[in-house]
């Protein structure tokens, strides 16, 4: 993996248009504002840190795209309802364009995050690009690694006990539910033309999580402000440990966390961090080398 080339995040989760202007967008619900993220500059995540974690991607090999979730871990209900069959030997593509084939490769159904996907692809997203439907579904997939298994790399295990992670961690988390316990770590990649588009991470509750429901029917629940009882807080840590410096590359962590229009923005220079509850708050990460075009990524593959 080029570390001049791609842009790369890790998420540790803790208990071409030649015009870009960013939409109005609808109002946030009330409990999703007010919602705090600590930004910590360069230098939080030290060289031996970066180098670990891209030794790390590279060791994991291959990193599906987002709307492949599916394929890394089972889910109870990956459906409501919408699923339809799909015959590989016949079928070149599903018969809706906002379904994709299961990990099964037997149906089609929604991908895991297709609010997101579906409101970036209307939209245009925080940059409200203007483009054809296959660029943008290619926009809209970075890579990403999902791992429970968080202790069988290294570099990983020892951030989720370094003091300094945890204490900002702790900085997030709501004074009468301290930190827990760490529980899944992901990395996050985007090549040359690709966003990170505004959602909120996916969301527990007591009786529901991303391996029983639909990730869009849980994130509908966080809207609908219905389930707050079972609604279970946590924390994201988002670092950086890619190695260019070109600040003109774009790719920043925007988040909307009150009434304003304009997203806050948190700068992604290599080593530094930001922690927040990212299942309350709104965030995206911008296109990264907005004028370059993606790879064509068909929702059909598994890329």
């Amino acid at each position: 993996m080029g570390a001049s080339h791609v842009f790369v995040v890790l998420v540790a989760v803790l208990a071409a248009a030649g015009y870009y202007a960013l939409p109005k967008r609808q109002d946030i619900p009330a409990h999703l504002k007010g919602h705090p993220l600590v930004d910590v500059g360069k230098d939080f995540l030290d060289a031996a840190t970066v180098d670990g974690l891209l030794q790390m991607s590279r060791d994991i090999g291959r990193i599906s795209t987002a709307s492949r979730e599916y394929d890394s871990y089972s889910t109870l209900a990956d459906n409501i309802g919408e699923a339809v069959p799909f015959d590989k030997a016949t079928m070149k593509q599903c018969p809706q364009p906002m379904l994709m084939t299961a990990s099964d490769m037997k149906r089609c159904i929604f991908p895991g995050r297709t609010d997101v996907g579906s409101h970036f692809i209307r939209s245009g997203g925080s940059e409200a690009v203007k483009e054809d439907f296959a660029t943008l579904v290619s926009r809209v997939q970075p890579f990403q690694s999902i791992i429970f298994n968080w202790t069988k790399y290294p570099t990983a295990e020892a951030l989720m006990k370094d003091p300094k992670f945890l204490g900002l961690a702790k900085a997030v988390c709501p004074k009468d539910k301290q930190f827990l316990d760490p529980f899944q770590f992901n990395l996050v990649v985007q090549v040359p033309g690709q966003t990170v588009a505004a959602h909120i991470d996916a969301p527990y509750f007591m009786r529901a999580g991303r391996r029983t429901l639909p990730q869009w029917l849980l994130a509908v629940m966080v809207f609908s402000g219905l389930f707050r009882e079972d609604f279970v807080d946590q924390v994201q840590l988002v670092g950086y440990y890619h190695k260019w410096t070109d600040t003109n590359r774009g790719g920043k962590f925007y988040f909307w966390n009150d009434d304003s229009a304009t997203p806050h923005v948190s700068d992604p220079v290599t080593g530094s961090a930001n922690s927040v509850d990212g299942s309350k708050v709104v965030h995206a990460a911008a296109l990264y080398m907005p004028k370059r075009k993606p790879p064509v990524l068909s929702k059909e593959n598994r890329n």
